[in-house]
């Protein structure tokens, strides 16, 4: 049996989030150990895209990039790697007075903080980024906004920990998190048991997950969305740039960073329904830009919870099972629902 290790912080997670404190915690002098199941930048940190942005955020959020922008401009010198950032503005395009009355409502909260965001002309626009095919009602621009590789930036922090000692373990999955007496107490893991008096999860999409297993309710649920990148072109812009229908980058080798904007799919599941009451005013809001798909997940996530929870005596035949999703179907007619044929592998 391996010998019990220890330190100080223990990190569940190898996108930004947890790469960026494992650096700034060893830069304080503390041991920390980050663990990762797959690979740094393997998930979501690997595939956003890229804008570094204070322009139409929440409010909530605003101070909080701006003191992330004063950490970007100096990131590559401290990180000692070639992060791609360029500073060179995000641009929001509107095809609508009412798409423009939405930027110039934000605008409001942007002169609180005496951002150097502003409203522009569909000229204007047009001057910004020459060659475009069509006009435009306006847009909102904020010059010192950027853009930086993910990728690259979260493989820099983890670099940078480890040149500070911290221990960065990939391929390495957590089972759980320990406990005694009220408080944490480290982690078992694969590869062995780590005493911590301190873990972070960071661990994106599984976080509300694993943060269940202490008894602790976070509501979180995912969304899916389409990022494409193209080969390399001549150089373009140097602006991220957002479309009301999709939003794209020019990347420092010439090729571009493509996103669909108008909207993203969600895929119904057990946790769907167990944060319903979290989420409804944010679905409530998004419109018809929130795509909810009623299949074949929610079935095989509904056998895989049930089964957890020892309760499979309760038998979900494939023919109930579709008959159940037409009558859901039926109910929520008029939204919009993808919903494959339910197989004898998702409900026996």
């Amino acid at each position: 049996m391996a010998a019990r290790q220890s330190t100080d912080v223990a990190i569940i997670g190898g996108g930004i989030a947890g790469c960026a404190s494992a650096y700034y915690l060893a830069k304080k002098g503390l041991s920390v150990t980050l663990l990762e199941k797959g690979e740094i930048a393997g998930e979501q940190s690997g595939r956003n895209w890229g804008f570094v942005r204070q322009q139409v955020r929440d409010p909530l959020e605003i101070p909080l990039m701006i003191a992330c922008l004063r950490l970007w401009r100096g990131l590559e010198a401290e990180l000692e790697a070639d992060i791609e950032w360029r500073q060179g503005g995000i641009l929001h395009l509107a095809d609508t007075d009412a798409g423009m009355a939405k930027y110039e409502a934000w605008l409001e909260h942007a002169r609180t903080y005496q951002l150097d965001s502003r409203k522009v002309t569909g000229r204007e626009a047009a001057e910004l980024l020459p060659g475009m095919a069509r006009d435009w009602v306006g847009g909102l621009y904020t010059p010192s906004d950027g853009q930086a590789d993910p990728v690259k930036t979260t493989s820099a922090f983890a670099k940078a920990a480890a040149r500070l000692g911290a221990e960065i373990r990939t391929g390495c999955i957590v089972q759980g998190i320990e406990t005694a007496g009220g408080a944490v107490t480290g982690l078992s893991t694969e590869a062995g048991e780590i005493e911590a008096g301190t873990v972070l999860i960071a661990a994106g999409a599984w976080t509300s997950a694993m943060l269940r297993r202490l008894g602790l309710d976070l509501p979180q649920l995912g969304v899916r969305s389409t990022v494409l990148r193209t080969s390399r072109a001549p150089e373009k812009t140097a602006l991220g740039v957002w479309f009301p229908e999709f939003g794209f980058r020019q990347r420092r080798d010439g090729s571009f960073n493509v996103g669909a904007g108008a909207s993203v799919d969600h895929d119904i599941g057990v946790d769907t329904l167990r944060h319903a009451r979290a989420f409804w005013s944010v679905a409530r809001d998004q419109g018809g830009s929130l795509d909810l798909h009623l299949g074949r997940y929610f079935f095989e996530d509904l056998w895989v919870h049930l089964d957890r929870a020892g309760a499979l005596g309760y038998v979900i035949k494939p023919r109930i099972a579709s008959d159940l999703l037409a009558a859901i179907k039926e109910a929520h007619a008029g939204r919009s629902f993808v919903s494959p044929s339910v197989s004898s592998g998702a409900a026996h």
